[in-house]
């Protein structure tokens, strides 16, 4: 399997954090937030790690490296555009089983253990907890009552939990993932999000697994007050 790391953003909501740096370089607990990823996905089930980095692109890729340095580093010159782009700059090399992630987020490795054990050789699936309040800025997920994707929208106004930036796809979708991404992009336009893709599957019924991951412990890190409650979170 392999992992997609989008790390292109330039994090405009950290404020002065990224004035001269890039999101995946602002440094958390002594280290720059690509490396907390990387160190996420360092298990043998990946066996190549993918990052698509965008503004400061030498010194993303830099930084991947030192930690990983069979890392296989992309530049998207779009990406002051939407995070799809990313995807699309990286859709060449994912072949097989791939984990789409991205590089703002603190994880416990005891979430990947989750979502591995409970992914699904012929279902896309996708990570989600609901142990949190969650705020207007949240990606929101509906389901059926049984565990599949109904609706996903920073909007939504009825919702059974909130995504954590986590999606798996296995081969066997791969068809039916990238139609729905081309479709995204044809109806949202190069501004589209990857999640919106995700929204794309479930309009159309296919069936997509919401793995809950509640009670492990995760951090998004997009303000300054994310930043702050970053550097005094537990990663194990």
């Amino acid at each position: 399997m392999k992992a997609v790391i989008l790390a292109a953003g330039i994090g405009n909501r950290l404020g002065t954090h990224t004035t001269a740096l890039p999101k995946a370089l602002v440094p958390v607990q002594g280290r720059p937030l690509i490396h907390h990823t990387m160190g996420f996905l360092a298990r043998p089930e990946i066996s190549e790690v993918i990052v698509v980095g965008g503004r400061e692109f030498a010194g993303v890729a830099a930084a991947a490296e030192k930690c990983n340095p069979k890392a296989v580093c992309i530049e998207n010159p779009s990406y002051r555009l939407g995070n799809i782009e990313s995807l699309i700059a990286a859709r060449h090399l994912l072949t097989e089983d791939f984990l789409l992630c991205n590089v703002d987020h603190l994880y416990r490795p005891a979430i990947l253990e989750r979502l591995l054990d409970a992914r699904s050789a012929s279902l896309c699936c996708v990570a989600a907890d609901r142990d949190r309040s969650l705020t207007a800025d949240d990606m929101k997920i509906a389901t059926d009552g049984h565990g599949w994707l109904v609706a996903i929208d920073k909007g939504l106004v009825r919702f059974d939990a909130g995504y954590i930036g986590l999606t798996y796809c296995p081969r066997s979708c791969h068809a039916v993932y990238w139609s729905a991404m081309e479709a995204t992009r044809e109806r949202c336009g190069p501004m589209a999000c990857v999640e919106a893709i995700l929204a794309t599957l479930a309009a159309t019924r296919t069936q997509v697994a919401v793995i809950d991951v509640s009670g492990i412990g995760w951090v998004e890190v997009d303000t300054p007050d994310d930043l702050e409650r970053a550097e005094d979170f537990q990663c194990r």
